[in-house]
């Protein structure tokens, strides 16, 4: 793997990285002060300034997003990776790509944090939500997962499907690893955006589920393992004209089993070809 081009914020950086057939994928590490896990800490002072950096934050909240396939096919009308894909095509990585991901994302911060041990921070998550559909790369993922949590037995390790038939076979496979490791380090996403089906479906891939077979997968995820300290996560990109209605969303999912978040949609070229302005931004710069 060669680190082409790096773009560094004030709290980590981001990365594109060339694989040996010349395919790229994008890396990330970030840190944040642990009052923004709010989800866990139930703290109440989670107003934060982004740009208030502090090398101790790699020691409370450090994360590193990996890609799990080059390129993606899934196609979603606000994601710029549609134009590497429109170029190269796609496919997926092996097992030693993701875990080399994390090796590579954990030396580079390392040298701007002092080499401290991801064992070491308060919370050190893995997120599979960079590039890629993950559902589509189960058996890989779940190696490479088994493999990480083997290199830092602390880490806490996410997986984001946007919810197809295979995100099923998926979460299957997670039960497995729970078996393996315990049931207090394994998070799972479902990136969805909209409550209105026929809205994802334009919006993402004809392919994706429902959102009320989604809410079921949820819950069955949530249901299975005893005392599991977290929820599913569903995740909200929104743009200015996303359909998401409240009522529809207390239909379609158990609050009881999932945790909703909103997030901005990051613009881009094939953002703005689709008129995707999103809902709300931040600035994170140095």
């Amino acid at each position: 793997m060669i680190e082409l081009k790096t773009k560094q914020f004030t709290n980590g950086y981001v990365s594109v990285i060339q694989l040996e057939d010349k395919k790229l994928i994008e890396t990330t590490s970030t840190c944040l002060p642990i009052q923004t896990e709010i989800r866990i800490t139930g703290k109440k002072d989670n107003k934060i300034d982004a740009n208030d950096f502090s090398v101790q934050n790699w020691a409370e909240k450090w994360t590193v997003g990996i890609s799990t396939q080059s390129g993606c096919p899934i196609m979603c009308k606000f994601c710029a990776v549609n134009r590497l894909t429109d170029k190269q095509g796609w496919r997926n990585l092996t097992t030693e790509e993701m875990v080399g991901q994390v090796k590579y994302a954990v030396a580079e911060a390392q040298k701007i944090n002092g080499g401290l041990d991801p064992n070491n921070s308060e919370i050190f998550r893995v997120l599979f939500t960079r590039m890629g559909e993950p559902s589509l790369n189960t058996t890989n993922v779940i190696a490479a997962v088994r493999q990480i949590k083997l290199m830092y037995p602390k880490a806490r390790i996410q997986i984001s499907t946007i919810g197809i038939k295979k995100s099923v076979g998926l979460v299957a496979s997670l039960f497995e690893l729970e078996d393996e490791f315990g049931y207090d380090w394994l998070e799972l996403q479902f990136s969805i955006h909209s409550t209105n089906d026929t809205f994802r479906k334009w919006l993402q891939n004809e392919t994706v589920m429902s959102n009320k077979e989604i809410g079921g997968l949820a819950a069955s995820w949530y249901n299975a393992a005893p005392n599991r300290p977290w929820k599913a996560t569903l995740n909200f990109a929104l743009s200015k004209d996303t359909p998401f209605v409240i009522e529809d969303l207390k239909t379609q999912f158990d609050p009881k089993t999932v945790f909703v978040k909103i997030s901005p949609i990051n613009e881009n070229p094939v953002s703005d070809e689709n008129s995707l302005k999103t809902l709300f931004a931040y600035e994170n710069s140095i």
